[in-house]
């Protein structure tokens, strides 16, 4: 067997193919320690004002170098180190705010939920049972569906999933927006 490789036209030696994916694949722990201490700093600066939470920004600073590791073997040489730490911790960042806009999502569906059930489970005023089944019959039969059985008949979202045959996410989703719908009938109405 060859000790040579042959793409295209060049032959590249095998032993510098293992000793290209060897310093590719091996992570070097006190060079990522030193990048990681001499622009932490830096990190903590960018997490912080990214995300406005001093607490989140050390959390992150802090996972900086796990991250470090994992993604050393996707590291590109010619970028400068502190580059290659700003891309982490950019991800970083956005991955906060995502899971803050989820959390405030969910908060607002639960308060609209509870909103709601609250006017539905209570007697009704004169001509506010009109209003919402007028609200109702102005909308779609699937968010029909949704609102009836998870406010009305209180059903938990996984049997409406089940019931409708969908996903306990779409349902979530109809869900939102038939509340949204409602709010709007009724309150221009």
């Amino acid at each position: 067997m060859s000790d040579t490789i042959r793409v295209s036209i060049l032959e590249i030696p095998i032993s510098s193919i293992k000793e290209y994916h060897l310093t590719r694949s091996t992570v070097n722990l006190e060079q990522i320690k030193k990048t990681y201490r001499q622009y932490e700093i830096d990190i903590f600066k960018y997490l912080y004002y990214r995300t406005g939470d001093w607490k989140q920004a050390e959390k992150y600073t802090a996972e900086i170098p796990g991250r470090m590791r994992h993604f050393f073997p996707t590291y590109k040489q010619q970028m400068s180190p502190l580059c290659w730490l700003m891309q982490i911790a950019r991800s970083m960042a956005i991955e906060y705010h995502r899971q803050k806009d989820i959390l405030e999502e969910n908060q607002k569906d639960e308060q609209a939920e509870q909103e709601i059930k609250t006017s539905l489970n209570r007697a009704p005023l004169d001509g506010e049972e009109d209003d919402i089944l007028w609200a109702l019959s102005q909308m779609d039969d699937l968010y029909q569906d949704v609102v009836i059985m998870r406010f009305v008949v209180g059903l938990p979202l996984r049997e409406v999933a089940t019931t409708l045959h969908k996903t306990k996410d779409t349902v979530r989703c109809i869900q939102r927006r038939s509340l949204n719908i409602m709010q709007k009938l009724i309150s221009v109405e």
